[in-house]
């Protein structure tokens, strides 16, 4: 018995050497990777331009959002509870 013989019918023998395949050339096309977008399409420098922008003001906008929170909790005017606390500590629980 080979090895294809005992293989099942739905899953290809095993070849000789590694299961890795390789293509001829990783970009055949010539073109680097920055010069290719999501999925491996490739984009125009116009788009790679208004990409980074937009990743710029989304950046510049959580950061402004961080720093407004900041404020807004430090200098935010809050209702804090008007009752008085009392309670009674007993003497046991401090050493002496």
């Amino acid at each position: 018995m080979s090895a294809s013989d005992t293989s099942p019918p739905f899953r290809p023998p095993p070849q000789e050497g590694t299961s890795i395949t390789r293509r001829q050339s990783v970009n055949p096309d010539g073109m680097g990777t920055r010069a290719r977008g999501a999925g491996g399409i490739a984009t125009s420098g116009i788009a790679r331009r208004v990409m980074a922008r937009v990743g710029i003001v989304l950046a510049i906008v959580f950061v402004l959002a961080i720093i407004g929170g900041g404020l807004y909790l430090a200098y935010g005017e809050f209702p804090v509870p008007q009752k008085p606390v009392e309670k009674v500590l007993p003497d046991a629980r401090f050493p002496k």
